[in-house]
């Protein structure tokens, strides 16, 4: 979505919206994945994702951050939902969405296809919801989650939830195989290539140790990242606008 914002030829953006639903506080999770002040929490834990994705959509530079933060299972004191209204030094808006709860999940929204970028079966089968943290023995033993969540098929490119990005001459959003592209011409679909999992960080890292490749989430893009995770859990706790000191542009 950079490049094509990059190209000019959508004009500048607009508006950014993405939206997240999946059953994270339903997945086994250790005692330090639910404590809030450890970095637990979907806040902590997921929220990055998305606030990346934005960050680089919008140019990085985020102003300021409104949010509402919520933990509304009993049975975990941690948060499991978030809102988040961030404001771009452009004035560009952005809302960002996480709901971990596992009613339901966003890929009946997006092709069936996850964040592993295969298609997800049995998505809403029944099973007994968790109680509780579990222990790292019990944790290591189970099977991986692309297999527990019945993962299959070709590999695609991966969908972290829905992503809608707003133009002043069109739109972009995720397809299957991509990109689609939504202009006055009509609706043009730019394929990505199939997903590598985490062989494309290591195929940047050693790009960066052997050629002196610059690496894109570099240390002080990933402070500007947490600044804006600890602001969402800033503003919810002290009901206002929480602004930004340490944001860096994207390239």
């Amino acid at each position: 979505m950079r490049e094509i914002i990059n190209s000019g030829r959508l004009g500048r953006v607009i508006q950014i919206n993405t939206w997240n639903y999946k059953g994270w506080l339903e997945q086994a999770r250790l005692a330090s994945e639910l404590e809030t002040e450890q970095g637990g929490g979907v806040v902590y834990r997921q929220g990055p994702h998305q606030i990346d994705i934005v960050r680089c959509i919008g140019g990085g530079m985020v102003q300021s951050v409104r949010a509402l933060t919520g933990s509304w299972n009993p049975a975990f004191a941690t948060e499991g939902n978030y809102a988040a209204f961030l404001r771009f030094e452009n004035e560009t808006p952005a809302t960002l969405v996480f709901n971990g709860y596992g009613y339901f999940d966003m890929t009946e929204l997006t092709w069936d296809i996850g964040e592993g970028g295969r298609r997800v079966a049995n998505r809403y089968a029944k099973k007994e919801r968790s109680a509780g943290a579990i222990d790292a023995e019990a944790r290591y033993s189970m099977p991986l989650r692309a297999e527990a969540r019945g993962e299959h098929g070709e590999r695609k490119q991966p969908i972290y939830g829905l992503t809608l990005v707003s133009c002043t001459e069109g739109d972009i959003r995720q397809s299957p195989d991509g990109l689609y592209v939504y202009t006055k011409e009509g609706r043009e679909e730019l394929g990505c290539p199939p997903f590598l999992d985490r062989g494309a960080e290591l195929l940047k890292l050693r790009a960066a140790l052997t050629e002196n490749q610059r690496v894109f989430t570099d240390g002080r893009w990933g402070k500007a990242t947490l600044e804006v995770v600890q602001a969402i859990l800033q503003s919810s706790r002290a009901g206002g606008e929480m602004f930004l000191r340490h944001q860096v542009p994207c390239c």
